[in-house]
Protein backbone atom coordinates (compact mmCIF):
# COMPACT_ATOMS: atom_id res chain seq x y z
CA UNK A 1 0.00 0.00 0.00
CA UNK A 2 1.17 3.10 -0.93
CA UNK A 3 1.82 6.34 1.48
CA UNK A 4 -0.93 8.13 0.00
CA UNK A 5 -3.58 5.17 0.25
CA UNK A 6 -2.62 4.70 4.14
CA UNK A 7 -3.46 8.43 4.42
CA UNK A 8 -6.45 8.46 2.79
CA UNK A 9 -7.38 5.25 4.88
CA UNK A 10 -6.62 7.17 8.22
CA UNK A 11 -8.61 10.07 7.01
CA UNK A 12 -12.22 8.89 8.32
CA UNK A 13 -11.40 7.64 11.43
CA UNK A 14 -9.44 11.05 12.15
CA UNK A 15 -12.82 12.70 10.99
CA UNK A 16 -15.13 10.28 13.63
CA UNK A 17 -12.86 11.19 16.54
CA UNK A 18 -13.78 14.67 16.06
CA UNK A 19 -17.22 14.54 16.31
CA UNK A 20 -17.15 11.99 19.28
CA UNK A 21 -14.82 14.95 20.77
CA UNK A 22 -17.13 17.88 20.18
CA UNK A 23 -20.30 15.66 21.47
CA UNK A 24 -18.44 15.11 24.33
CA UNK A 25 -17.67 18.74 25.19
CA UNK A 26 -21.30 19.27 24.35
CA UNK A 27 -22.49 17.17 26.77
CA UNK A 28 -20.24 18.53 29.88
CA UNK A 29 -21.07 22.32 28.71
CA UNK A 30 -24.84 21.25 28.54
CA UNK A 31 -24.28 19.39 32.57
CA UNK A 32 -22.32 22.40 33.58
CA UNK A 33 -25.21 24.88 32.31
CA UNK A 34 -27.81 22.38 34.14
CA UNK A 35 -26.20 22.32 37.51
CA UNK A 36 -25.64 26.16 37.64
CA UNK A 37 -29.86 26.36 36.85
CA UNK A 38 -30.14 23.69 39.91
CA UNK A 39 -28.01 25.92 42.35
CA UNK A 40 -29.36 29.48 41.60
CA UNK A 41 -33.43 28.18 41.62
CA UNK A 42 -32.34 26.46 45.06
CA UNK A 43 -31.00 29.98 46.69
CA UNK A 44 -34.55 31.75 45.82
CA UNK A 45 -35.29 32.39 49.25
CA UNK A 46 -39.30 30.56 50.17
CA UNK A 47 -42.30 33.25 50.38
CA UNK A 48 -42.47 34.10 54.32
CA UNK A 49 -45.84 33.37 56.69
CA UNK A 50 -48.64 36.20 57.15
CA UNK A 51 -47.76 36.34 61.04
CA UNK A 52 -44.42 38.62 61.70
CA UNK A 53 -42.28 38.19 64.86
CA UNK A 54 -43.01 39.45 67.98
CA UNK A 55 -41.15 42.83 68.49
CA UNK A 56 -40.99 42.45 72.06
CA UNK A 57 -42.82 39.74 72.88
CA UNK A 58 -41.76 36.05 74.21
CA UNK A 59 -38.67 34.63 72.65
CA UNK A 60 -38.31 31.37 70.81
CA UNK A 61 -39.87 32.44 68.00
CA UNK A 62 -43.35 33.66 68.84
CA UNK A 63 -45.62 35.27 66.55
CA UNK A 64 -48.04 37.95 66.45
CA UNK A 65 -51.87 38.43 64.33
CA UNK A 66 -51.98 41.56 62.58
CA UNK A 67 -55.47 42.55 63.62
CA UNK A 68 -55.57 44.81 60.91
CA UNK A 69 -55.26 41.98 58.70
CA UNK A 70 -58.83 40.40 60.33
CA UNK A 71 -62.29 40.86 59.50
CA UNK A 72 -63.90 44.10 61.67
CA UNK A 73 -65.11 42.88 64.91
CA UNK A 74 -69.05 41.95 63.59
CA UNK A 75 -68.74 41.01 60.45
CA UNK A 76 -70.15 37.26 60.27
CA UNK A 77 -67.00 34.72 59.59
CA UNK A 78 -66.99 31.14 58.98
CA UNK A 79 -65.57 27.81 60.58
CA UNK A 80 -66.76 24.37 59.63
CA UNK A 81 -70.55 23.84 60.54
CA UNK A 82 -71.38 27.38 62.42
CA UNK A 83 -71.57 30.88 61.31
CA UNK A 84 -70.29 33.40 64.11
CA UNK A 85 -71.43 37.02 64.39
CA UNK A 86 -69.77 39.05 67.79
CA UNK A 87 -70.93 42.00 69.01
CA UNK A 88 -71.40 44.29 72.41
CA UNK A 89 -67.95 43.62 73.98
CA UNK A 90 -68.00 44.32 77.31
CA UNK A 91 -65.39 44.35 80.25
CA UNK A 92 -64.64 44.66 83.85
CA UNK A 93 -67.76 42.22 84.89
CA UNK A 94 -67.24 41.34 88.58
CA UNK A 95 -69.79 38.76 88.30
CA UNK A 96 -72.17 36.47 86.42
CA UNK A 97 -75.53 35.08 88.47
CA UNK A 98 -77.15 35.72 91.87
CA UNK A 99 -77.27 33.96 95.62
CA UNK A 100 -80.75 33.86 94.75
CA UNK A 101 -80.61 31.60 92.13
CA UNK A 102 -77.74 29.80 93.35
CA UNK A 103 -75.40 30.39 90.18
CA UNK A 104 -73.38 33.34 91.26
CA UNK A 105 -69.80 32.64 89.41
CA UNK A 106 -66.97 35.27 89.99
CA UNK A 107 -64.05 35.65 87.39
CA UNK A 108 -60.37 35.27 88.93
CA UNK A 109 -59.44 38.43 86.96
CA UNK A 110 -62.58 40.03 85.09
CA UNK A 111 -65.17 38.45 82.67
CA UNK A 112 -64.85 39.96 79.64
CA UNK A 113 -68.18 39.09 77.81
CA UNK A 114 -69.49 39.42 74.01
CA UNK A 115 -72.59 38.80 72.78
CA UNK A 116 -72.68 36.36 69.99
CA UNK A 117 -74.76 34.36 67.30
CA UNK A 118 -74.14 31.32 65.62
CA UNK A 119 -76.05 29.65 63.46
CA UNK A 120 -75.68 26.18 61.52
CA UNK A 121 -75.54 26.26 57.98
CA UNK A 122 -74.66 22.65 57.14
CA UNK A 123 -77.24 19.76 56.51
CA UNK A 124 -76.72 18.00 60.33
CA UNK A 125 -76.74 19.09 63.82
CA UNK A 126 -73.67 20.13 65.49
CA UNK A 127 -72.51 20.65 69.33
CA UNK A 128 -71.36 24.07 70.31
CA UNK A 129 -68.28 24.30 72.68
CA UNK A 130 -67.90 27.47 74.59
CA UNK A 131 -64.18 26.18 75.57
CA UNK A 132 -63.32 26.42 72.08
CA UNK A 133 -63.85 29.90 72.11
CA UNK A 134 -60.67 32.07 72.62
CA UNK A 135 -60.34 35.99 73.59
CA UNK A 136 -56.95 36.92 72.39
CA UNK A 137 -54.89 39.89 73.91
CA UNK A 138 -52.22 42.48 72.69
CA UNK A 139 -49.04 39.66 74.27
CA UNK A 140 -51.37 36.76 71.93
CA UNK A 141 -52.40 34.84 75.56
CA UNK A 142 -55.68 33.24 75.14
CA UNK A 143 -58.61 32.83 77.57
CA UNK A 144 -61.10 30.14 76.50
CA UNK A 145 -64.63 30.81 77.09
CA UNK A 146 -65.75 30.29 80.81
CA UNK A 147 -68.69 27.29 81.26
CA UNK A 148 -69.52 28.37 84.66
CA UNK A 149 -69.99 32.28 83.67
CA UNK A 150 -72.05 30.79 80.60
CA UNK A 151 -74.69 28.50 82.81
CA UNK A 152 -75.22 31.53 84.90
CA UNK A 153 -75.21 34.06 82.15
CA UNK A 154 -77.54 32.43 79.76
CA UNK A 155 -80.47 31.35 82.30
CA UNK A 156 -82.77 31.30 79.17
CA UNK A 157 -80.62 29.26 76.80
CA UNK A 158 -80.60 25.15 76.44
CA UNK A 159 -82.94 24.78 79.56
CA UNK A 160 -80.95 26.52 81.35
CA UNK A 161 -77.47 25.35 80.56
CA UNK A 162 -76.17 28.01 78.69
CA UNK A 163 -74.18 27.76 75.07
CA UNK A 164 -72.11 25.05 76.29
CA UNK A 165 -72.73 21.50 74.49
CA UNK A 166 -75.92 22.94 72.99
CA UNK A 167 -76.82 20.81 69.40
CA UNK A 168 -77.91 23.25 67.34
CA UNK A 169 -79.94 21.73 64.26
CA UNK A 170 -79.36 22.72 60.74
CA UNK A 171 -81.01 25.67 59.61
CA UNK A 172 -80.62 27.06 63.02
CA UNK A 173 -79.48 29.89 64.80
CA UNK A 174 -78.66 31.07 68.69
CA UNK A 175 -77.81 34.12 70.36
CA UNK A 176 -76.06 34.54 73.63
CA UNK A 177 -73.15 35.31 75.81
CA UNK A 178 -69.86 34.26 75.75
CA UNK A 179 -67.59 35.00 79.16
CA UNK A 180 -63.95 35.31 79.03
CA UNK A 181 -61.71 35.57 82.41
CA UNK A 182 -59.18 37.58 81.70
CA UNK A 183 -56.73 39.69 83.82
CA UNK A 184 -57.73 43.02 85.49
CA UNK A 185 -57.38 46.14 83.03
CA UNK A 186 -56.74 43.58 79.96
CA UNK A 187 -59.02 43.62 77.07
CA UNK A 188 -59.05 41.42 73.66
CA UNK A 189 -57.28 41.95 70.87
CA UNK A 190 -59.09 39.66 68.69
CA UNK A 191 -61.51 36.48 68.58
CA UNK A 192 -60.90 32.70 67.48
CA UNK A 193 -63.91 30.73 66.58
CA UNK A 194 -64.35 27.25 66.44
CA UNK A 195 -66.94 24.67 65.59
CA UNK A 196 -65.42 22.48 67.71
CA UNK A 197 -62.27 21.74 69.30
CA UNK A 198 -60.73 19.89 66.11
CA UNK A 199 -61.54 22.80 63.53
CA UNK A 200 -58.86 25.05 62.25
CA UNK A 201 -60.94 28.05 63.74
CA UNK A 202 -61.10 31.34 62.61
CA UNK A 203 -60.05 34.75 63.67
CA UNK A 204 -61.86 37.92 63.96
CA UNK A 205 -60.65 41.48 65.50
CA UNK A 206 -62.03 42.52 68.71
Amino acid sequence: MSRSDKKNTLLPTSSHSITRGKAAISIVVFVIILIAIIRASNSIPSASSSSSPASGGASGGATVTTTASLPAFGRVVLDGAFSFKPSDLICNIASVGSNANFDLTTPTGQYCRITVWIYNHTSSSQMIDVTSQYAVDNRSRQFPGDTNADSAGNPNINGGLGLDTMNLNPGLSVTGYLYFDMPKGDTPSYFIFHDSAFSNGVKESA
